[in-house]
């Protein structure tokens, strides 16, 4: 996962930039409906 994770890194940095945003809020997300339980 790492080795991929690099990968597309150095073929195309916003994409990854992007992916990890999105993964941040998805992960965000998360943490607030186990919050409000």
């Amino acid at each position: 996962a790492v080795r991929l994770s690099n990968e597309i890194e150095q073929i195309d940095p916003a994409a990854f930039i992007i992916s990890h945003k999105i993964k941040d809020t998805k992960g965000g997300m998360i943490k607030k409906r186990i919050s409000m339980r």
